[in-house]
């Protein structure tokens, strides 16, 4: 989805972008208080949850904010939309064990 976005323009995509960089930043965010560090999960909620990772985050925050000054566009808004539900599917599908 990130990859056709760019037809879209630059701003569509990076509002794509962001949509996902922040899923999971606070997903994993969320549970890193109460994940175990001997958990084969474990480097997922580090890589995910680091201040390195919030960094990032931020930074392309601050890109949004400098390509949209106004705000975002409609159609950044259906993408950012769209990638959140693309998350959230996502997600639900690995919680459910789905194999498609």
């Amino acid at each position: 989805f990130l990859r056709a976005s760019l037809q879209d323009g630059y701003p569509v995509a990076l509002a794509v972008l962001y949509g996902a960089e922040k899923a999971y930043f606070d997903a994993w965010s969320a549970v890193r208080a109460t994940a175990r560090r001997d958990s084969d999960y474990w480097p997922f909620v580090d890589n995910w949850s680091s201040p390195a990772f919030a960094h990032w985050v931020a930074s392309l925050a601050g890109l949004l904010d400098e390509v949209t000054p106004d705000g975002p566009t409609a159609a950044m808004q259906a993408s950012f939309d769209r990638v959140v539900r693309f998350e959230l599917r996502f997600w639900t599908a690995v919680h459910a064990g789905d194999t498609w």
